[in-house]
């Protein structure tokens, strides 16, 4: 799979997430089977991150649009749910993390972590970040990461009272990541899951409401 395809399948997962959180029955089937595949997305766009992190040719632009896709995010994310602290916020933190550890700066990159202790995927998406950034794509060291952060969303999930079948979206996109991912970009438009973060938001809000 390319990386588009990959990020295609992301989307449509997260967007199954969402509709399980806003209108489907907690406890059922549908429910559970949504919420897990939409547990996929966050690993995932941690790990493309991680890459644009390594093979941008501007990491300040890089970072700029993903605080201008924190900024644009937020409102939809709030009308959706009812509270701030939109993935977007996270990835950009998530960088920064990455940035601070990469020169050394490991205090600065823990103040960073604990910075988004208030945004989705709190905590777990920038130690992940980190986690799978440095095992530079060497397939066994990248298995024990995704290994790893599928352990600690399962603690995540029993800690918040989830049943930790959920994590099985975690190791699922470890699957994808590992030995679906032929390395090659795809067709798929750089834009298009930053324009359809905060457009699905709205719309989903907007049934809801």
């Amino acid at each position: 799979m390319s990386r588009g395809a990959i990020k295609l399948f992301a989307i449509l997962a997260m967007t199954g997430n969402h509709i399980a959180q806003l209108f489907l029955t907690p406890g059922s089937f549908p429910y559970h089977l949504f919420l897990t595949l939409g547990y996929a997305t966050a690993p995932l766009m941690c790990s493309f991150l991680s890459d644009g992190f390594t093979y941008t040719r501007d990491r300040k632009q890089y970072f700029l649009r993903l605080v201008l896709f924190a900024l644009v995010s937020e409102l939809p994310f709030y009308l959706a749910f009812g509270h701030g602290g939109n993935m977007g916020i996270t990835l950009a933190l998530s960088f920064l993390a990455l940035l601070a550890w990469e020169k050394g700066r490991k205090d600065v990159s823990l103040l960073v972590i604990l910075a988004t202790g208030w945004s989705d995927w709190s905590f777990l998406a920038p130690v992940f970040t980190i986690m799978v950034h440095q095992t530079k794509r060497e397939r066994k060291q990248e298995a024990l990461a995704f290994g790893a952060g599928t352990f600690l969303f399962a603690l995540i999930c029993l800690a918040n009272g989830e049943s930790v079948v959920h994590a099985l979206g975690f190791g699922l996109a470890g699957v994808l990541r590992i030995y679906g991912y032929n390395g090659e970009k795809g067709n798929f438009p750089g834009w298009l899951f930053y324009g359809f973060y905060p457009i699905h938001l709205l719309l989903l809000a907007g049934i809801a409401g």
